[in-house]
Order: C-alpha cells, then structure tokens, then sequence
C-alpha cells in the first residue's frame, strides 16, 4: 500500500517532455563531436621533414642556386633570406635562384616545409657570403 507522503512524491515528481529530451540529446551529441574534432587535431599525421640541409651553388656577386631534399608529404616550401620570407614555392619544387643580393655580403639562407593542413615540419638553413667583384682587382 502507498502511504499518503509517496503519492505526492509521484504526483510532484519532475516531469520531462520530449522537447527537453530532444535538447538534452542535442547538446550531447554536440559534445561528442567537440571531443571527436579535439581528437583528430591531436591525431593528425607527423609534419613532413626536409632529410638533410640544403646546398648552395653558383654563388655570384647579387645571386645563388639553392636546393634541398624533397620532403614526403609536402605541400610548399617557404623560402627565407636573413630571417625574411622571400619566396613561397610549390611542394614539387626543390631549388630556387635567389636573386638582388648585395655583393661580398653573408646571408643566411633557410627552407621551411609545409604540408596541406599548413602544419609546419622543419627548417634547413646554409651560411654564405656572395662573391666580391673587387677581389681579384688590383
């Protein structure tokens, strides 16, 4: 038998339409699919790494060659003269001419790799001094 007291409680007891189940199942699916996306970012693949440093060659008196390991899974690389981006080149592309260079001047020149997500891998650096037209003068 159901005492006075219990059947109040029954009575009174919180009641939930199918409106509120419908945003409670809402929000948590919405949840879910931040935890999913947090996880994905966490899980993507490592960044795509330039194996060796890269070379330079034909230096002349305002412009040089320079070159570099492919990297797998690249997407571009960024090219840097002295700290200052100076060229952006397709994922394909594994040497560049720089040019406008200042005679008898050392530059420090860097490659930086990126893959589709624009996630950075490593960067390569060289030291060089460009050739002095005066040299040979006497």
């Amino acid at each position: 038998m159901i005492a006075h007291g219990e059947v109040d409680d029954i009575l009174h007891a919180p009641k939930y339409n199918w409106k509120d189940m419908l945003l409670l199942l809402l929000l948590l699916l919405l949840l879910l699919l931040m935890m999913m996306m947090m996880m994905m970012m966490c899980w993507r693949g490592a960044a795509p790494s330039i194996g060796s440093p890269c070379q330079v060659s034909d230096v002349r008196t305002s412009s040089l060659l320079m070159s570099w390991s492919a990297a797998e899974g690249a997407s571009y690389y960024e090219v840097a003269v002295n700290g200052y981006s100076y060229r952006t080149v397709d994922g394909n592309v594994t040497s560049l001419l720089v040019s406008g260079l200042q005679p008898g001047s050392r530059y420090t020149l860097s490659v930086s790799v990126y893959d589709n997500d624009q996630q950075r891998g490593n960067t390569v650096q060289a030291h060089v001094v460009t050739g002095n037209p005066n040299r040979n003068r006497t």
